[in-house]
């Protein structure tokens, strides 16, 4: 009786437990964009959050200089993109695959028009210290309204 509990036991926790899938080998970074919220904002007054996925097969994103932007985000009605800090993800002088979850925080976004709304999307970036830069992901629409 008591083999059979154990072995029950055992039995319970593995299949309690989900293998992880693998994270991709590559050099090149990849990502995904997970959720922006709210999609509805107040020009100037309303901050932004993307969730944004990442992996990279040898974890080399992020830096120790705050002057140095790893992360890209474009507005799309606008030219050009701004640039931010991203801290390294894994330790330094190491070869680690990684994988995580980004928050990016963007405020003070504004109407560019003089009408009461304008609708817009963002494209987000990776670029890793090996200067590899991964694929572009975008959010869906937020609408932007005037004050």
């Amino acid at each position: 009786m008591r083999v059979f509990i154990v072995t029950l036991a055992i039995s319970i926790l593995f299949m309690g437990c989900e293998e992880d899938a693998p994270i991709s080998k590559s050099e090149v970074p990849f990502i995904n964009v997970l959720s922006i919220s709210p999609t509805v904002i107040k020009e100037f007054t309303d901050s932004i959050v993307i969730e944004l996925q990442y992996e990279d097969g040898d974890g080399d994103i992020g830096w120790v200089d705050a002057d140095k932007y790893a992360l890209t985000v474009h507005d799309i009605r606008l030219l050009k993109a701004d640039d931010y800090y991203v801290p390294p993800l894994a330790p330094l002088d190491s070869e680690v695959p990684i994988s995580g979850i980004l928050k990016v925080k963007i405020k003070n976004t504004f109407l560019l028009g003089n009408g009461g709304d304008e609708i817009t999307s963002f494209q987000l970036q990776i670029t890793d210290r090996a200067g590899n830069v991964s694929n572009p992901s975008t959010t869906q629409n937020v609408t932007i309204k005037k004050e």
